[in-house]
């Protein structure tokens, strides 16, 4: 049986000790050390523009309560390549940071068919 377990986080910090053969998706950041068995995904520099572009109007506009929509745009982005190369791979386990991202994950490339009770949370 494959004992390959995906690990996916944005957060470098809340990458968990798994002992064994892992594969960890997180975001691409220049302040985050090389880590083994690592799969970065960097965000295009269009996304980081649109990202910037839309936190200047939420901002001008003054619209309430938009904090929770900073980074929207990456981290749609970052969800739909870990679908996408987790789509292409057969894992044994993956391990999720929290619920939104196991949701925007799962939802895509029939990844919650193929993964359904396969996953946890950190």
């Amino acid at each position: 049986m494959n004992n390959n377990i995906a690990i996916i986080v944005t957060d470098v910090k809340n990458i968990p000790y798994i002992n064994g053969n892992k594969t960890i998706f997180i975001s691409f950041d220049q302040n985050v050390p090389d880590i083994p068995n690592s799969k970065f995904i960097k965000i295009p520099n269009y996304i980081s523009l649109g990202e910037d572009l839309a936190n200047v109007f939420t901002d001008t506009v003054r619209l309430p309560d938009t904090t929770g929509y900073r980074n929207i745009l990456q981290y749609v982005y970052f969800s739909h390549m870990v679908a996408f190369y987790i789509s292409q791979q057969n894992y044994s386990k993956i391990i999720f940071e929290d619920d939104d991202l196991r949701d925007q994950v799962l939802k895509q490339f029939d990844n919650s068919n193929r993964y359904a009770n396969k996953y946890s949370l950190t």
